[in-house]
C-alpha cells in the first residue's frame, strides 16, 4: 500500500495484466472501421472521428469546438478495457492523459457523483481505437444493432448533443446529471486581446505577455546592452550552424505555443532558403514532445481543422 499523488491510500498494481485483458487490447487495435464507416454513412451520420491519440474527450472536443455544440457524455455506458480502472487507481497512467488533460480539460466539466478515475480514463490515448459517431438520435439504436450484429458487441450510445456552445463537453454517469453539470459549467474561454512577440527584447510596456517585468529600457541600459550581446551570442553561427539553429527555434516556437514567434521564424527560415519540408520536420518534433496541445495548436495556426 501507498499514498497517491492525490492524497488517498492506493493498493500499487504489481501483476501483469491478464489474459483476458490482453486479448481485448489486442482485439480492439485489430479491429478495422470499416463496418462501422459503411453503417454510419448508410444511416446518414453528422460527424464522425476516431479515437486515438487524443483520447474520446480529446477528439470529441475538437468535434464539438468545430460544430459549435455541447455534448454530453454519460461515462457509465462507455465501454473500457477490462482492468484498465485499476490501473488508473494504482496511479499508472500513460504520460499522454496529462498531455490531453491540458488540452482538453478546459472544456470539460464533470458532475458531480462521477467516478473521478472512470473520467480520467476518458482522456486515455489510444492506439488504434474505434469510431466516435454523431447520429440523429432516432437512427441511434438502429445503428447500434447493426453494428453489434456485425460483431461489433461494445458499440454503445454514450452521449448526446444537448445546444450550442463553445465546445463544451457535460461528463455524467454514477449519479450525475445535466443540470448539476449546467451549474457548475465556467465561463467560455476568451481569446487573449493581443499576441507575444519574440521579435525584440520584451518591455511591461510593449509585450502583454510580461506584464509586471522590469522595463529594460528604463535606466537600465547595462542590462539591456547585456541581454543584446546575450541574444547575438545565441544566434551566431557556431557549433551548430545558423541553419540548424533556426529549426531549432521553429520547434521551440512551437512548443511554447508562441504564435508570432512561429511566422517570424518560419518567415525567416524559408529566406534562408530552409524548406517547408525542414520546417514541417521541425515542427512535428515539437509535437512529440508537447503532444495534443501543441497539435492543436499548429492546426489553429495552419487555419486547419
Amino acid at each position: 500500500m501507498q499514498w497517491g499523488s492525490t492524497g488517498r491510500l492506493i493498493s500499487q498494481v504489481t501483476s501483469a495484466p491478464s489474459a483476458e485483458a490482453m486479448a481485448a487490447a489486442g482485439a480492439s487495435m485489430a479491429a478495422l472501421n470499416d463496418v462501422a464507416a459503411r453503417l454510419m454513412v448508410e444511416l446518414g451520420a453528422h460527424a464522425a472521428t476516431d479515437v486515438t491519440g487524443f483520447g474520446l474527450l480529446g477528439h470529441l472536443v475538437e468535434l464539438t469546438r468545430q460544430s459549435g455544440v455541447t455534448a454530453e457524455i454519460d461515462a457509465s455506458r462507455v465501454p473500457i478495457f477490462p482492468e484498465a480502472l485499476e490501473y488508473v487507481r494504482a496511479e499508472m497512467i500513460s504520460g499522454a492523459i496529462e498531455r490531453n488533460l491540458e488540452y482538453a480539460q478546459q472544456f470539460v466539466t464533470v458532475a458531480e457523483g462521477v467516478d473521478p478515475d472512470l473520467a480520467y480514463v476518458l482522456y486515455d490515448p489510444q492506439t488504434s481505437g474505434g469510431l466516435l459517431i454523431a447520429i440523429a438520435a432516432e437512427h441511434a439504436e438502429e445503428l447500434v444493432a447493426r453494428l453489434r450484429a456485425e460483431g461489433l458487441e461494445h458499440a454503445a450510445i454514450v452521449g448526446r448533443i444537448t445546444g450550442e456552445s463553445d465546445g463544451r463537453i457535460a461528463v455524467t454517469g454514477a449519479g450525475g446529471s445535466a443540470a448539476t453539470v449546467a451549474a457548475r459549467a465556467e465561463p467560455a474561454v476568451t481569446a487573449p486581446t493581443a499576441e507575444p512577440c519574440c521579435a525584440e527584447p520584451p518591455t511591461a510596456a510593449t509585450e502583454p505577455c510580461c506584464a509586471g517585468a522590469p522595463d529594460l529600457s528604463a535606466g537600465t541600459g547595462d542590462a539591456r546592452a547585456a541581454f543584446g550581446a546575450f541574444m547575438g551570442a545565441v544566434n551566431a553561427d557556431g557549433a551548430v550552424d545558423l541553419r540548424t539553429k533556426e529549426l531549432i527555434t521553429i520547434a521551440l516556437s512551437v512548443l511554447s505555443k508562441c504564435a508570432p514567434c512561429v511566422r517570424l521564424h518560419v518567415d525567416k527560415a524559408r529566406g534562408m532558403g530552409i524548406t517547408d519540408e525542414e520546417i514541417n520536420e521541425a515542427t512535428w518534433l515539437a509535437i512529440s514532445m508537447g503532444g495534443a496541445p501543441i497539435m492543436m495548436f499548429v492546426n489553429e495556426l495552419r487555419g486547419g481543422p
